[in-house]
C-alpha cells in the first residue's frame, strides 16, 4: 500500500521487537498491524570477521533480502494456494508505508493480551507454557505449512508466535519468510522445500524440548 500522505512518525515508539535486520513496531494507528522498518547499515554491528558482516558491508542487496523476500514467497504462496488450504500459516504482508524511520512494510499483528505481540514458541518454552493445547495449535501450523509448499529460511523457535489475528489463538509465522540462501534450492523442488521443512521442524522441537515425528508430521511433548 502506497500513500502520498505525511510519513507515518515512529519516532516516540519504542520497537516492539528487533532481529539482525529489522525493527518490528507496534502500528501507531492500527491495532491489526505492525510495521517493519530496516536497520541501516551503519546502525548494525557488523563484524568483518563474519561472512554476514561482511557480506552485508560489500553487498547493498544484503540490507533488503529479508523484506524483498518475504513479498515473493507470499504472491508465490498464495497464488498457487486452493480454497481448502485453510489460513496461511504466516503473517501476511500488505505492502509498504512510508516513516520516519524509511519505507516499512505493513504486516498482520499476531497479538497478545492486551494487543502487544503474542509471545514467541521459544519464550512459552521458558515459562513453562507449552501446554499441550499450544503444540496441536503448533501442529496445525506444521500441516499447513507442508500443505502450501511454504519456503522458508529462517523456522526457528523465536519466529514462530502465540496469537490471534482477528479471531482464534493460532500459531504464526511472524518472520523468516522466504528463500534468502545464495543456492535457492528450496525453489527446484516440492520434495526438497519437504525435506528442509522437515529438518527445521526437527531443529525446532530440540530447541523447545518437544519431539518431531517425521512420518506423522507432527510435534510430541517429550
Amino acid at each position: 500500500m502506497l500513500t502520498t500522505f505525511a510519513p507515518l512518525d515512529l519516532s516516540h515508539l519504542t520497537p516492539a521487537a528487533q532481529g539482525s535486520e529489522r525493527r518490528v513496531y507496534l502500528h501507531p494507528r492500527d491495532d491489526d498491524l505492525v510495521v517493519k522498518t530496516i536497520i541501516p547499515r551503519d546502525a548494525r554491528n557488523l563484524s568483518l570477521r563474519t561472512m554476514r558482516g561482511l557480506t552485508t558491508r560489500l553487498f547493498s542487496s544484503v540490507l533488503t533480502r529479508s523484506t524483498i523476500a518475504e513479498q515473493k514467497e507470499q504472491a508465490r504462496t498464495l497464488s498457487a494456494a486452493q480454497a481448502n488450504f485453510g489460513r496461511p500459516p504466516f503473517a501476511l504482508h500488505y505492502g509498504f508505508v512510508q516513516t520516519t524511520q524509511g519505507w516499512g512494510a505493513l504486516a498482520q499483528r499476531v497479538a497478545g493480551p492486551q494487543g502487544r505481540l503474542g509471545p514467541t514458541l521459544l519464550q512459552l518454552s521458558r515459562t513453562g507454557g507449552l501446554t499441550e493445547e499450544v503444540v496441536e495449535l503448533l501442529n496445525d501450523t506444521a500441516r499447513r505449512m507442508e500443505l502450501y509448499g511454504v519456503q522458508a529460511s529462517d523456522m526457528n523457535a523465536k519466529n514462530f508466535v502465540l496469537g490471534t489475528r482477528g479471531d482464534g489463538r493460532e500459531v504464526v509465522l511472524v518472520d523468516g519468510l522466504g528463500d534468502v540462501h545464495a543456492l535457492p534450492l528450496r525453489r527446484l523442488s516440492r520434495r526438497f522445500n519437504r525435506a528442509a521443512q522437515d529438518r527445521a521442524f526437527r531443529k525446532c522441537a530440540a530447541r523447545l524440548g518437544l519431539e518431531w515425528d517425521s512420518a506423522a508430521w507432527r510435534f510430541h511433548k517429550s
